[in-house]
C-alpha cells in the first residue's frame, strides 16, 4: 500500500515557499484519477490536477498533486508530491 504525507493547500505551500517555484499556474486537470483504499474494503476514487514546480537549489522538478474527491467534490483536496507517490 502506497504510504505518503497528505496536506492542506496551506501546508503544501508553506512547505514549499522558500525552496521551489511554480513553473506555471495554476493547477492542471488532465482526467486522472487514482483511488485510494480506506483499510475496511472502500476504495475511494479523487480527481487529480497537478502543479508542476522547480526546486530552486538543485533545478529538480516535481508536481504537486491535488486531490479532489469524487463523492464529496466540495470536500477540502488534499496534496501531496507527485514524487512521493512512487
Amino acid at each position: 500500500m502506497t504510504t505518503f504525507k497528505m496536506r492542506t493547500e496551506q501546508e503544501m505551500m508553506l512547505e514549499l515557499a522558500l525552496v521551489a517555484v511554480r513553473e506555471e499556474q495554476p493547477f492542471t486537470i488532465d482526467g486522472s484519477q487514482y483511488t485510494l483504499p480506506n483499510g475496511r474494503g472502500q476504495t475511494f476514487v479523487y480527481n487529480l490536477a497537478f502543479l508542476n514546480i522547480r526546486f530552486i537549489e538543485d533545478g529538480r522538478k516535481d508536481s504537486v498533486v491535488q486531490f479532489t474527491s469524487t463523492l464529496a467534490p466540495s470536500a477540502p483536496p488534499f496534496y501531496c508530491l507527485l514524487s512521493e507517490l512512487d
